[in-house]
């Protein structure tokens, strides 16, 4: 996958109950109980890099994103986890995560990663992760729950808690990580 600007394209939240969401941060495919397989599937015409600098392209299922997606802005992930994943899985020494639209989260996403710097930005406008679970954000911890001296930014991204009655924290940093907020909103939650 390349960086670069593109024809991109923002659509609405995805509610809860719509069985495109697949953004849960523990690897559930919404409404299935399954997680999704662990190896990463490439063809000749789109390989993945071995290490170095890795951006990954992120969209939710009404723009594109798919479990199957290689991560590139033609074919994006459907999930943040899944660029985390594949990122640790490829040695990257940093990378760069664009949001294609906004992106659900029914379950916290945590990130743990000191060997990598991560930014998270938004490719075209401003792009939203909100929470759409259906209970109260990490009680001891939050919907986006930073550890272990990792260093995280956000550029351009609305961080944003629950649509509905749940409440909470939206964004959890401890044991020295670092979290650097750029032209970055955080609404619906508290911050810690």
């Amino acid at each position: 996958p390349t960086a670069g600007a593109g024809d991109m394209s923002a659509t609405d939240i995805e509610e809860p109950g719509n069985a495109d969401l697949g953004n849960y941060a523990d690897g559930r495919n919404q409404p299935s109980e399954s997680t999704p397989a662990t190896t990463l599937e490439t063809d000749e015409t789109s390989p993945l890099p071995q290490s170095g600098s890795i951006t990954y392209y992120v969209a939710n299922a009404n723009s594109g994103g798919s479990e199957d997606g290689d991560g590139s802005e033609d074919r994006p992930l459907l999930r943040i986890s899944q660029a985390l994943e594949q990122a640790q899985a490829n040695d990257a020494d940093d990378l760069q995560i664009i949001l294609l639209s906004d992106i659900s989260l029914a379950q916290e996403l945590v990130i743990d990663n000191a060997d990598m710097p991560i930014r998270i930005s938004s490719g075209n406008g401003t792009h939203t992760i909100q929470f759409t679970g259906q209970g109260n954000i990490g009680g001891s911890s939050g919907l986006i729950k930073v550890t272990g001296n990792t260093i995280l930014s956000f550029d351009n991204v609305i961080l944003a808690g629950s649509t509905g009655t749940f409440n909470g924290r939206v964004l959890y940093i401890s044991e020295g990580a670092e979290v650097t907020l750029t032209n970055t909103t955080v609404t619906d939650g508290r911050m810690n």
